[in-house]
């Protein structure tokens, strides 16, 4: 069962530096553009895979967003 709590904050209000970042953010990345290759660690076990390797066997699906 869950609880229903509260929210850490009363609303978000970005400063100057978010503004910027989120600015950038829109710019660098647009649909069809290739993602540049990284390594991650794979949740399921700790192992560090890379973009790269991923892509060579299937397609993959990056998602970026947060989940609060």
């Amino acid at each position: 069962m869950t609880q229903d709590l509260p929210y850490n904050y009363e609303g978000y209000f970005p400063g100057e530096k978010e503004e910027e970042d989120f600015s950038r953010f829109q710019q660098t990345l647009n649909v069809g553009t290739e993602a540049p290759d990284f390594e991650a660690t794979r949740l399921e076990d700790g192992k560090q895979v890379k973009l790269s390797d991923l892509t060579a066997q299937t397609d993959v699906v990056l998602e970026f967003g947060s989940l609060t």
